[in-house]
């Protein structure tokens, strides 16, 4: 509202109206921003979860057997004892031969989630890369019958 000569006037200037729309349009895009962040850190938080459910059941099941299961896929892991079926219904995949042991991600489709993903995998195991929209955990010297 302003006032002219000892009285106001109701209604929005053309000034403040855009300051105004400009404060809500900031206000929007900064929580755009921080729900880009947060579902970019919750993806990628719920892939290194995962892989680290898969890595401790393998360790499990090493413990038991004093090798890791040999082959491709999940077959190996009857009774789900040792990885949880909703990460194994996910697009997660293993395979095991020659002493050589994968494990491979869903599609990941944000370059940033992939790029963050394999620098953990880099840092925590033997070999990491891409191919393509997935990430590939490379581990050697482990034994698989």
């Amino acid at each position: 509202m302003r006032r002219t000569r000892g009285e106001w006037k109701k209604g929005l200037t053309a000034m403040e109206l855009v300051l105004y729309i400009l404060a809500f349009v900031f206000v929007l895009s900064v929580i755009g921003g921080a729900f880009y962040m947060y579902n970019i850190w919750r993806q990628k938080t719920d892939l290194i979860n995962a892989f680290n459910t898969i890595i401790s059941g393998l360790t499990s099941y090493y413990a038991s057997n004093q090798k890791y299961p040999s082959g491709t896929g999940w077959t190996w892991d009857t009774g789900d004892s040792y990885i949880p079926p909703y990460i194994k219904n996910s697009g997660w995949n293993y395979s095991c031969a020659s002493n050589t042991m994968r494990i491979t991600t869903p599609v990941v489709n944000s370059s940033k989630v992939r790029t963050q993903v394999l620098q953990y995998f880099q840092s925590k195991r033997d070999v990491a890369n891409l191919d393509g929209d997935k990430v590939v955990c490379t581990l050697y010297q482990r034994v698989c019958y």
